[in-house]
This record gives C-alpha cells, sequence and structure tokens, in this order.
C-alpha cells in the first residue's frame, strides 16, 4: 500500500505562496515555509512540511495548525490510496447528508 500525490503545479505554488503571505501577516510571523510532497508516498511517510519562526510561540503554533487546514482544503494537491484491492481518490470536501 502506498499514497500518491499529485497537483498542478503552478496553481498549487501560488496557493501555497498566498496562504503564506495571509499566515505570516494574520500572526505576524517572521517567516513561514510550506513545502507539499509530490509523487509516491510510503504510509506513514511525511507528505507536507510547515515550519513557522516568529516571535511568539504560540502565534507560530497556530499559524502551523491554520496553515495545514488551508492546504487540505484550498490546494490544488490531490492524494490517490494504492492498496493490494485497488486505489481511489481521497476527498477533502465535507459530504452532505441526504
Amino acid at each position: 500500500m502506498h499514497l500518491e500525490y499529485e497537483c498542478y503545479r503552478e496553481l498549487a505554488e501560488r496557493k501555497l505562496r498566498e496562504i503564506r503571505d495571509k499566515l505570516i501577516s494574520k500572526h505576524k510571523l517572521a517567516e513561514l515555509f510550506i513545502h507539499h510532497m509530490v509523487g509516491k508516498r510510503k504510509v506513514g511517510e511525511d507528505a507536507i512540511y510547515i515550519i513557522a519562526a516568529g516571535a511568539h510561540r504560540q502565534e507560530a503554533i497556530e499559524a502551523v495548525r491554520e496553515a495545514i487546514d488551508l492546504v487540505k482544503r484550498e490546494a490544488p494537491i490531490w492524494k490517490r490510496e494504492v492498496t493490494e484491492t485497488g486505489s481511489y481518490w481521497i476527498s477533502e470536501l465535507p459530504t452532505s447528508a441526504s
């Protein structure tokens, strides 16, 4: 079993910069680094790195939490799980009950 990440690179990079800029301003950070892996990854292997630098620990921690949520919700990066019985795309979009 493994995961595969795909993206529309130009749009993904633009969205990650937008998220970065928004959170630097909002949390008054010195820097925020966001890098999402693409391609094949083993289950449990790192898929994203988010590093925050700021004067205050609490603001940096909150920025990292918010960044991961925004990346999962807004960045054009898709995840497919490949198992012994087949593969399927993972959707982070909320489902609505009928």
